[in-house]
């Protein structure tokens, strides 16, 4: 169910459930009148994608060598 009261249960419920949460709305799941679980907004600001820190070498794309190759393939 919806913080405000509306919406129904069921897979239709999900889809807008969806759009209130990007909408910075709290959303409430319930199973018959008990509430299982609430959808809140985590924040607003961009979120950086990443290993927590952690860089990636510049030549962590370049061939590998032929040597390290063929052991990946397997030859």
């Amino acid at each position: 169910m919806y913080e405000d009261g509306e919406g129904s249960g069921g897979e239709d419920a999900s889809v807008g459930a969806a759009g209130g949460s990007r909408a910075g709305a709290t959303i409430n799941i319930a199973r018959g009148r008990q509430t299982v679980a609430r959808l809140v907004p985590v924040g607003t600001g961009e979120r950086e994608l990443g290993f927590g820190g952690y860089q990636l070498p510049d030549t962590f794309f370049d061939d590998l060598p032929e040597e390290e190759l063929s052991v990946w393939e397997g030859a």
